[in-house]
């Protein structure tokens, strides 16, 4: 059953002033020109298929419009250390690490529920979706009418949930969304940035502030991208979406650098996401701006 979640603070993205910017790129994104985008996606087949087995396609009280295949709750996995899980698993759930691509995490059912609350924020623009993990703010995206999207991730199991999740949802246009592997926390912030301004409108980071070294990588490459310029943004530069639910790490930056951020919504946590994470109560999304 749908909950009805309370919403306040909320301003569609089209109201936002932008300050305007220098044009250091300027010209429409061609999406195609990245050449570390996946194409062979026959390779995730298996992968998908031990996903599907391994996990239960669920929908969220916030973000109710499409489901995911998670982890829950209920599931044995959920509660075992990664040490201790068993070796027909351990490939999907502890290689690499966490298991980060099986949880939709408060910042980014936060930030998936303002797309779809205001699709104009996205329609027709090009998208990039920073470790997107289960691909929920790219499914988001493309329900919302934008251009096309590319869900970014290192981990590869990542990129095997995305397209499993996206099929489910019936998202099966390749030219809509893409997926890659490239790491845009590593190397040449201003690189990676200038990669990204020159193939995207929108820049999207779904509750990636949990870990300090990562949230100032993070912060970094939000900053440079912003300051290219946009043709498709009649403000014109280019726009940085973040959800987050509240840690501590951009709430200590906001408050040394409160220019650099804007909240543009707020968003009452659902039961569901309260009971799973101790403590959080709000989910907020936020524009960076120079």
């Amino acid at each position: 059953q749908n909950m009805k979640v309370p919403r306040s603070c909320i301003l569609p993205l089209s109201i936002l002033k932008l300050s305007p910017c220098s044009p250091m790129y300027h010209g429409s994104p061609v999406f195609q020109s990245n050449t570390h985008v996946v194409n062979d996606l026959t390779k995730y087949d298996k992968l998908k298929q031990e996903i599907s087995k391994r996990t239960e396609f669920v929908h969220s009280q916030l973000v109710p419009e499409f489901g995911l295949h998670l982890i829950t709750p209920e599931m044995k996995i959920w509660h075992q250390p990664l040490n201790s899980i068993p070796e027909k698993d351990s490939y999907l759930f502890s290689k690499g690490g966490d298991p980060y691509w099986a949880i939709f995490w408060p910042g980014g059912q936060v930030l998936c529920r303002y797309i779809l609350d205001f699709p104009a924020c996205v329609k027709d623009k090009i998208v990039v979706d920073i470790g997107s993990g289960s691909g929920a703010l790219s499914i988001a995206c493309i329900l919302a009418g934008c251009k096309n999207v590319m869900s970014n991730d290192i981990d590869e199991q990542s990129l095997g949930a995305i397209l499993l999740n996206a099929e489910a949802n019936q998202i099966v246009d390749k030219e809509q969304l893409k997926v890659s592997q490239r790491n845009y926390l590593e190397g040449s912030m201003s690189e990676n940035a200038e990669e990204l301004a020159a193939m995207s409108d929108i820049l999207l980071i779904g509750d990636m502030y949990f870990d300090e070294v990562i949230a100032d990588r993070i912060s970094e490459l939000v900053k440079k991208y912003i300051s290219y310029t946009c043709d498709t943004n009649p403000k014109g530069s280019k726009i940085a979406l973040i959800g987050d639910p509240g840690r501590w790490y951009l709430q200590e930056k906001r408050k040394k650098n409160a220019g650099q951020l804007r909240c543009i919504a707020k968003y009452e946590l659902s039961n569901e996401i309260k009971s799973q994470n101790y403590g959080l109560t709000h989910g907020f999304v936020y524009q960076a701006i120079r």
